[in-house]
């Protein structure tokens, strides 16, 4: 992937290929050894947490159950 991604590029096509070819590799490498090159998702919980509250408006329009009554 390295010596592709050095190699001299003359126009966008041939930069377009080259993004494919590592594309290739890294997802075919990603398959094989997912525990080494795989996209990790980590669920560490651990850390700052923020108690955080998050802002309500609540918006009346009428003249509360009467005007819901004539409706």
């Amino acid at each position: 992937m390295i010596e592709i991604a050095d190699e001299p590029l003359k126009d966008n096509v041939e930069a377009a290929r080259a993004r494919n070819r590592i594309d290739v590799r890294k997802f075919a490498v990603a398959r094989l050894a997912p525990k080494k090159y795989g996209g990790h998702i980590s669920d560490d919980v651990q850390g700052n947490t923020l108690n955080f509250q998050p802002a309500v408006l609540v918006r009346v329009v009428g003249d509360g159950p009467a005007s819901l009554a004539m409706r």
